[in-house]
């Protein structure tokens, strides 16, 4: 019937078409796992950038807004509102003549 070197043969060849098709359907996961992953921190780094962006342009002269989903928000840099804070308090501080 079948000889014992024919099965084994078959067996191998069976056994190394299946461990190349896991390995290579593997390296392709791996390989769209890292493009999602880097195509997410280049939205990051690009939503990051868009903020630093508004905020200098704005100058501390007015609130940046930013919106997500349909909910907005305002912000403010902290460095704007120390700035004011210590304008308002030079100008409480000095006395005025009349």
């Amino acid at each position: 019937m079948f000889n014992k070197q024919d099965i084994v043969k078959t067996i191998t060849i069976i056994w190394i078409l299946a461990s190349a098709v896991y390995i290579g359907y593997d390296t392709w996961n791996d390989y769209k796992i890292r493009g999602i992953q880097q195509a997410y921190q280049a939205g990051i780094d690009d939503s990051t950038r868009q903020i630093f962006e508004k905020n200098k342009a704005s100058q501390c002269k007015q609130p940046i807004e930013i919106s997500f989903q349909g909910d907005k928000l305002d912000l403010i840099d902290v460095m704007c509102l120390q700035q004011q804070s210590q304008g308002t308090t030079q100008s409480q501080a000095a006395p005025t003549k009349k």
